[in-house]
């Protein structure tokens, strides 16, 4: 009898595939349980990178521009190519040929909130439009998935989006607040291992069941302690700022297999 337990995820903006193949490797085993991460799918709009998810991961990629018009043309200065159309929480779902991913994760385009670009520049239209690409993407996946929402959703991003992002990260609390998300910052210190480490870390009451964390810094860990526990219990590992928790149904304990990749979305 095969004991994994599978956990099916969906990474936006997902480059090259580095956050995915992170997913994929680990593993942990608990009360005779092996617990994973399969990719489902990585969205980008980059061929070249969507290629390169496919060759790493070997998990289906969609090319997909999740720009708003207005926001196409604020960043790249033109209108849209013949044929560009926005994308839309269906194509979304369509890529996941209708699953419901347990996690996704997003690391939305970070250069108008980090500090390396001058400050004069990141408030101008330009940076603001591909700022707002984070909010946008989230947007598509909760109406993608809102009849069914993923357990445990991330968005990693520089820490200078919680003053340069202020507003969209408040807008971003809004939305997931509108569908049933309850925000619950916490913080605590605690001794692991051998090693003492000090970080930031929420804690989560026993009953949550979905979350939404916000991710200022990866932290590195191939083995996840909890992951073979109900899935929340995974961001106990993660430094976080700050924390949507929605109380729904568990995780199912084995998905079926995607095995087929999604056509491009036209740009």
């Amino acid at each position: 009898m095969d004991t994994d337990r599978i956990y099916k995820a969906l990474h936006l903006f997902s480059g090259i595939g580095g956050g995915a193949l992170g997913y994929q490797q680990a593993r942990k085993e608990s009360g005779g349980r092996m617990g994973r991460f399969e990719t489902l799918c990585g969205i980008d709009v980059d061929a070249q990178a969507c290629e390169d998810f496919r060759r790493i991961t070997s998990a289906p990629p969609m090319e997909m521009d999740l720009f708003a018009r207005e926001d196409y043309v604020a960043f790249r200065g033109h209108e849209p190519p013949a044929g560009w159309t926005e994308a839309t929480s269906y194509d979304i779902w369509r890529a996941m040929e209708g699953q419901t991913p347990d996690v996704v994760f997003l690391s939305a385009p970070c250069k108008g909130f980090s500090g390396l670009l001058p400050q004069q520049c990141a408030a101008g239209d330009k940076y603001q439009a591909l700022n707002r690409l984070a909010v946008r993407g989230l947007r598509l996946t909760i109406e993608a998935f809102e009849d069914d929402l993923p357990a445990l959703i991330l968005l990693e991003n520089v820490p200078r989006i919680q003053t340069r992002g202020a507003a969209l990260l408040a807008e971003i609390r809004a939305m997931l607040t509108r569908v049933g998300y309850v925000y619950l910052p916490q913080e605590q210190c605690k001794s692991q291992t051998k090693v003492t480490n000090f970080r930031r870390r929420p804690r989560l009451p026993k009953d949550v069941k979905r979350s939404f964390v916000f991710l200022d810094r990866i932290c590195v860990q191939p083995y996840n302690t909890n992951l073979c526990r109900r899935l929340p219990a995974t961001c106990q590992n993660s430094h976080s700022q700050s924390v949507f928790s929605y109380g729904a149904k568990r995780l199912s304990s084995r998905p079926e297999k995607h095995d087929g990749a999604a056509q491009p979305h036209n740009r």
